[in-house]
């Protein structure tokens, strides 16, 4: 993945980054970098500004941290990119005042966009599943219910909230047609 490299100085305000970095963040090159908080938070999403904000607070008290920019996505419109940030302090002052952070910033826009297409497409599978007339019980390779929509609750009984987890015999006996007197075990056999 494409990640960029930074070290700040807290004494001086001052960053030392690779080109990468600079890329990601939408920095000319030629740019003198500083990071005084107006032109850090410049860039950043404005849904996002006040939790990164917050971020950099717990950088200055010296604890390591992680953050994704931006947050939420924004619209298809806006050029953002998605950022994993992380940083560690490695130098302190006399009073233990952390003076020097070094950090990657890493490019997880691709990864991002495939998890909202994977969330949209979870989403739509929940509508079609609930809209079937079939009933349907998915479980685990444990045989516990995860899933169950309305069309096997009526069949069965049950609610789904108070299947899921349980075992699939016990919310559903499936026997085959020529067994009256005990379950089968088609669900172990499967």
């Amino acid at each position: 993945p494409d990640q960029g490299v930074w070290d700040h100085d807290a004494r001086a305000y001052t960053l030392t980054d690779s080109p990468l970095y600079l890329r990601l963040r939408g920095i000319d090159e030629d740019s003198s970098v500083h990071m005084r908080r107006p032109f850090f938070l410049a860039p950043l999403h404005p849904d996002d500004r006040a939790r990164i904000e917050s971020l950099v607070d717990q950088q200055a008290a010296g604890e390591p941290f992680s953050s994704l920019l931006p947050s939420p996505p924004p619209p298809p419109s806006i050029p953002y990119l998605w950022i994993l940030s992380r940083g560690k302090p490695i130098e302190w002052d006399e009073t233990g005042a952390p003076v020097r952070t070094v950090g990657t910033d890493t490019d997880i826009t691709r990864l991002k966009t495939i998890e909202a297409e994977l969330a949209l497409e979870k989403e739509r599978l929940q509508v079609t599943l609930q809209s079937i007339a079939d009933g349907v019980i998915a479980t685990d390779q444990h045989g516990d219910i995860i899933f169950m929509n309305e069309a096997a609750e009526r069949m069965t009984g049950w609610v789904s909230a108070d299947a899921l987890g349980q075992k699939m015999e016990t919310v559903f006996d499936s026997r085959l047609e020529t067994e009256t007197d005990r379950a089968s075990g088609l669900m172990q056999q499967c």
